[in-house]
């Protein structure tokens, strides 16, 4: 694959690059190190969708000689979570940059909470789906958008899972960023004066936001020592993959 020589890029694997040069991991895959830590990991998220698959699915004892057909479908299960959320960030991508998008049957509950959230909220957005760099740090990443929500500027982060820790470590390193970076522009661009910062959490039908401004539902603390803290992480994940190559 030939990586682009001007501007951003992100390869298929959630990998980073500016100006060519690279690859630097993804804010998420960096985080997966604070995860597995707090126990929010996904292989424990994954493997909890599939026992209550299992669980479900052999207490019908007409299914009781059925089990690979059972397991294949409990890993659908897992599947059928992460890949909604990818939809729903898909189809508010679309909605943002003005494309014409779909109502569909997996989506549209949590669309209608997005909508919710607009109607209440009115943001003015600045920058949507945009990646960011820190070269210096080694790490890459995308956020959502940023936009002007309670006459402050925010930083946004949508989930349609339930809310942990990690989220605000996640945020402050899309804050963090040394610029932005946009596709075939080797033109490096400053982040907005970021005051507040939010994780939209999508429900079927509503929502909460989870943040440090005045929009906030729940308070959370994203701050200096947060920066910081995923610098570390960077660090670390850095360093361990530089011993995987030895």
């Amino acid at each position: 694959m030939s990586i682009p020589t001007i501007g951003g890029h992100a390869d298929q694997w959630h990998r980073y690059y500016w100006q060519g040069h690279g690859p630097m991991p993804g804010v998420t895959s960096i985080l997966k190190i604070q995860d597995a830590l707090i126990g929010g990991d996904l292989a424990a998220w994954g493997g909890g969708i599939a026992a209550d698959y299992l669980l479900s699915a052999y207490s019908d004892d007409q299914n009781r000689f059925g089990f690979p057909i059972i397991r294949a479908e409990a890993l659908k299960a897992v599947s059928r979570k992460r890949d909604i959320g990818s939809a729903v960030h898909g189809k508010i991508e679309d909605l943002l940059s003005g494309k014409v998008w779909n109502r569909t049957e997996e989506t549209g509950l949590y669309l209608d909470g997005f909508s919710l959230f607009m109607a209440e909220h009115h943001p003015e957005f600045i920058e949507t789906e945009q990646m960011i760099f820190h070269p210096a740090a080694n790490y890459g990443g995308r956020f959502d958008f940023i936009a002007r929500i309670a006459k402050r500027i925010a930083i946004v982060d949508v989930k349609t899972g339930s809310y942990k820790e990690s989220h605000r470590l996640q945020l402050a390193a899309y804050a963090a960023a040394q610029f932005i970076g946009r596709p075939g522009d080797d033109t490096r661009y400053p982040l907005p004066a970021i005051k507040d910062y939010y994780v939209l959490l999508l429900t079927e039908g509503g929502y909460e936001l989870v943040g440090t401004g005045p929009a906030a539902t729940t308070k959370i603390i994203v701050g200096p020592a947060e920066r910081r803290h995923f610098v570390t992480l960077a660090k670390t994940y850095n360093a361990a993959k530089a011993w995987e190559k030895k």
